[in-house]
């Protein structure tokens, strides 16, 4: 029985502490209330408001920044393609002149190459007529000195004088 009332004793004697509550909820507990909704009235006026107006000009001066360049990327768009269509142009009307100055040539060539062959053709022509002359005189020579050149040999077959 000693146990027993050992037992008893040590349950309900007063050396048994009972846990503390975690939130004493006391006059204190309005006080730290109090303080915390002014800290977060000057915190939200001093911090908090100033903080987000210069997110808000941020990300107003960023999407001011990000139109500014989608603007400037059209703008370099519509140059790149106005300078494309006139090289093309410049291109075209370069191969036209080239053509142009081809044909030009062409018929330069023509023509003077027809003008050389002209001139060449004269050239035979009078170095023909002149060939012919020449042959022509040579030969009345050659006949007129066969005759002679006939007696001689005569001349000398027979022995005598012809």
């Amino acid at each position: 029985m000693l146990t027993a009332s050992l037992a008893m004793v040590l349950l309900e004697g007063p050396f048994v502490e009972k846990p503390n509550p975690l939130i004493d909820m006391d006059w204190t507990v309005l006080v730290q209330f109090g303080i915390f909704l002014v800290m977060a009235a000057v915190l939200n006026a001093l911090v908090f408001k100033p903080y987000f107006r210069v997110l808000d000009e941020r990300g107003r001066r960023i999407e001011g920044a990000r139109t500014d360049a989608q603007h400037m990327q059209e703008k370099a768009a519509a140059i790149i393609t106005d300078y494309e269509e006139r090289l093309l142009k410049a291109k075209q009307r370069g191969a036209e002149e080239r053509k142009k100055l081809r044909d030009e040539g062409q018929a330069h060539e023509r023509e003077v190459l027809g003008k050389a062959r002209e001139i060449g053709q004269q050239g035979l022509e009078a170095a023909r007529k002149k060939s012919e002359a020449d042959r022509q005189a040579a030969r009345e020579k050659l006949l007129a000195e066969s005759q002679v050149i006939g007696r001689r040999i005569a001349s000398r077959v027979l022995g005598r004088e012809m």
